[in-house]
């Protein structure tokens, strides 16, 4: 069974957005690209594959008839299928992210990026649907302020290494050494005195 649900961000609160009378087929899709070109020997492999987002994959019926066990019988919900419709459409719409619950994983920051919902007429009195949601990677990110003295330092003093920045102790005093070399050698053809 697969649950579309709504989580409320501030409360935590869940709610079900539509109850599926009847889930067809799902396919999960997880995919990982990897690089074309040769890797190095040696190479961290992390940096040459990425995984991308989860796709989830329903195909799904809402009837106009569903038999809902009440305190006092059974009831039905005629209506069902034009309200699970407008509820994909408003879902698509406003970009809404939700929750998908499988019976395997469940998948947090869905977005609903494509649907389809073919009519025919021996299901007039049903929506059959197939919907496709994509996983929205959700990050924070900060901003610092530096001085104008800390970036010029900072940045002079960085040096990659095998995918990693480091701080080299002795950039400074190269660079130093770098001008002094060149201030001599402007002094000494008396460009600067």
């Amino acid at each position: 069974m697969i649950n579309i649900q709504k989580v409320n961000p501030e409360t935590g609160q869940i709610s079900e957005i539509i109850q599926l009378d009847a889930t067809l087929d799902a396919t999960l899709t997880h995919t990982m690209t990897v690089t074309d070109f040769p890797v190095e020997d040696g190479a961290n492999i992390s940096d040459h594959a990425q995984q991308q987002p989860a796709v989830v994959t329903i195909r799904s019926l809402v009837s106009a008839t569903p038999l809902r066990l009440f305190a006092f019988g059974l009831r039905r919900g005629r209506a069902r299928p034009r309200q699970a419709f407008e509820i994909l459409v408003e879902l698509q719409n406003t970009r809404e992210l939700v929750r998908i619950v499988t019976d395997l994983r469940t998948y947090d920051n869905m977005a609903l990026t494509n649907f389809s919902a073919p009519r025919r007429t021996d299901t007039k009195n049903a929506l059959l649907f197939t919907a496709t949601f994509r996983e929205v990677r959700i990050v924070s990110s900060e901003i610092v302020t530096l001085s104008p003295d800390q970036d010029a330092q900072e940045t002079a003093t960085k040096k990659e290494e095998g995918g990693k920045i480091t701080t080299d102790p002795d950039v400074p005093k190269a660079t130093e050494a770098k001008a002094s070399l060149l201030f001599r050698a402007l002094q000494g053809v008396g460009v600067l005195e």
